[in-house]
């Protein structure tokens, strides 16, 4: 099964200092990258609950790589034996999400899984950004980011890649 990520470009900018924090060392854009992103986090979007999930952590130098999830109810039939009755069950649908937080001339660079039954990438790290935003009173702000025409598609073995441009 292929799979699809999109590329955004996360664009940082330093936040206004304050006096309780004027004398204080700030973090690079890649320390806070890593700080914000290193941690669990939930946050609604269309009404519906989303949940941030880092990875084991990285090293230093590597990809930050978390999921976006939410809670899905599948319905099925059970077995012949239990009269192929109708049922529910409670799943999880995550997309993954890999961060280059590294400094490039043109921002850090967010790639993202298309998966419909997750939701819309650009949508979902919005909220997850105004999350952060919000929680993270840190050196730098998440100014906003942006959708780079690229579109990855990985098919099932590691020779087929495929990249198309729209740039």
């Amino acid at each position: 099964m292929a799979q699809s990520f999109e590329l955004y470009r996360l664009s940082l900018l330093p936040r206004p200092l304050d006096l309780l924090t004027y004398n204080q060392k700030q973090p690079t854009r890649e320390e806070y990258l890593r700080s914000v992103f290193a941690k669990k986090r939930a946050f609604d979007f269309y009404k519906k609950t989303f949940h941030y999930v880092p990875a084991e952590k990285a090293d230093a130098g590597s990809s930050i790589i978390g999921r976006i999830g939410r809670a899905i109810v599948s319905s099925e039939n059970l077995s012949p034996e239990e009269g192929l009755k109708e049922s529910t069950r409670k799943s999880w649908k995550a997309a993954l999400m890999i961060i280059d937080p590294a400094h490039h001339k043109d921002g850090q660079k967010l790639g993202f899984e298309v998966d419909p039954k997750v939701g819309s990438p650009s949508g979902l790290i919005q909220a997850l950004v105004n999350v952060i935003m919000k929680q993270c009173l840190m050196a730098h702000i998440i100014s906003k980011f942006s959708r780079l025409q690229m579109t990855l598609v990985f098919g099932n073995s590691p020779k087929t890649i495929r990249v198309k441009l729209h740039l």
